[in-house]
């Protein structure tokens, strides 16, 4: 493994558990004893589960919570389970990426890309929480920004990291489609909300105190999609869908736009996907 990640490396096993205690005794001594510790924050989830594996017993009693990146490894569910046996909280505590995904997206291919990624780590590692790298990773500037080369605009109809450009020249932030991409989760979908597992395009959550069920779904393919949504698992739904889509460009198409309200058939609805798209539907009245 690379020593220079961050420019601060702990070996796995000792190192690692002499840090943790050493932090632990700090925060008590400062009287911060309800603070607290999570770890180890590794930048893959198999790595995640090998690094909390090596540290010590007494090391581990003292973890509140178990951090992973997503950056690499597929072992989701391993981790998962790890944390539920442990007692642990867990955290998806950083990811981003220049990747994109669909077919010939154009500007929605980053955002598509971003949107999977919510979808994959929330189904299958299922954290309390879903952490994004930072919203803003590219600059315009025409001296240089804080002493870097400017990074510029990135070519939004491929992939690039974060969800905005800062243009310090204009003063202003540059949205991009991914942005629009993410929102559809983080608008509709609250903290404290119950994740309700979907399939590998889908994400629903239950909001209890206002008896809503909230359902995100992807289109990563260039044709239309019909998705039958069953909610014959409770007990009482009401009849009218709210539907809420992101696709296209940000020059024109659609951002957060609300259409047309649609039916429920009683035990599910009917979910017409555009393609290319993320789209958020809102199912009101649901015990």
């Amino acid at each position: 493994y690379s020593w220079k990640q961050e420019g601060c490396h702990f070996d796995m096993g000792e190192s690692q558990s002499q840090l943790i205690l050493s932090l632990r005794n700090a925060l008590d001594a400062k009287g911060l004893d309800q603070v607290q510790v999570s770890g180890t924050d590794e930048t893959s989830i198999d790595v995640q589960i090998l690094s909390y594996g090596q540290l010590s017993q007494e090391a581990k009693d003292v973890v509140d919570r178990i951090d992973t990146h997503t950056y690499g490894g597929s072992r989701r569910e391993a981790l998962r389970t790890l944390a539920e046996t442990e007692g642990k909280n867990l955290w998806m505590s950083e990811v981003d990426g220049g990747d994109t995904a669909g077919e010939n997206a154009g500007e929605m291919g980053a955002g598509l890309w971003l949107a999977q990624r919510v979808i994959t780590d929330m189904n299958e590692l299922r954290p309390s929480a879903w952490v994004m790298w930072q919203a803003i990773d590219n600059h315009i500037c025409a001296e240089g920004y804080q002493g870097r080369t400017d990074s510029g605009m990135p070519d939004i109809s491929g992939g690039y990291w974060g969800l905005a450009v800062a243009d310090h020249d204009e003063q202003q932030l540059i949205l991009t489609m991914k942005y629009y991409a993410l929102g559809q989760f983080t608008r509709y979908i609250r903290p404290g909300y119950t994740i309700i597992s979907g399939d590998e395009h889908s994400l629903a959550a239950y909001d209890a105190e206002g008896h809503r069920l909230i359902v995100v779904m992807t289109n990563v393919t260039g044709k239309d999609r019909k998705v039958d949504v069953d909610l014959s698992a409770f007990s009482q739904t009401g009849s009218n869908v709210s539907v809420i889509r992101t696709s296209g460009d940000m020059s024109s198409r659609e951002k957060w736009q609300e259409l047309s309200p649609i039916e429920t058939y009683g035990a599910g609805f009917y979910a017409e996907l555009i393609p290319n798209s993320v789209t958020t539907y809102i199912v009101q009245d649901v015990y």
